[in-house]
């Protein structure tokens, strides 16, 4: 992903699923390098157990969709005009 593509999440809540959907971060998207994107005030949600880090880098191959989490259907709702973008 490109800045371009991270610009929409920038200073914003964002849910991160990675690649295999076995872990999913939820934070404040703070910094975004050539290789990772740094996440504040992050929750890290694996196989159901969720741990707190204030600060988390997430190397950028690892993910697999992005979302606002402002914009989240509720669940079973299918929303068309939430914002995501596929790695």
């Amino acid at each position: 992903m490109k800045w371009a593509e991270f610009q929409q999440f920038w200073r914003k809540n964002v849910i991160i699923m990675d690649r295999t959907e076995k872990t999913t971060y939820v934070g404040k998207l703070v910094q975004e390098t050539s290789q990772f994107i740094t996440l504040k005030n992050c929750k890290i949600v694996t196989n159901g157990k969720a741990k707190e880090s204030e600060y988390l880098a997430i190397w950028k191959g690892k993910i697999g969709v992005i979302k606002l989490a402002e914009q989240q259907p509720k669940e079973g709702e299918d929303n068309a005009n939430t914002k995501d973008s596929k790695a």
